[in-house]
């Protein structure tokens, strides 16, 4: 944080930004050290990581937008639910259906 008189300045960090720090720090992690995990260019290590979590990410948001279009498609049915449980179940089906863990 950055102090600016009264005025405090947090600096923004994209998702993304976040994630490929995160990643870099596990795959020091698990490459450094006496009795290293993983054994390997630590910055492929951090790119095969963060490719797992945003394909994992990606899924997930595919799932919550299928989800969507299907209580849309609910129409007059759905009418009178409750719109989020409705919406939490279609994603719980469709996740398991793909094997995912939400």
């Amino acid at each position: 944080m950055l102090c600016h008189g009264d005025a405090v300045t947090v600096p923004v960090v994209s998702l993304t930004d976040q994630i490929e720090e995160s990643c870099r720090r596990m795959a020091t992690s698990l490459c450094r050290g006496d009795k290293p995990v993983l054994q390997g260019d630590e910055n492929k290590v951090a790119a095969i990581i963060a490719a797992a979590i945003k394909a994992d990410f990606e899924q997930e948001r595919a799932i919550n937008q299928e989800a969507e279009q299907a209580l849309v498609g609910m129409g007059a049915a759905a009418r009178g639910m409750d719109r989020g449980k409705l919406l939490q179940g279609i994603r719980e089906r469709l996740a398991k259906q793909r094997g995912f863990v939400l």
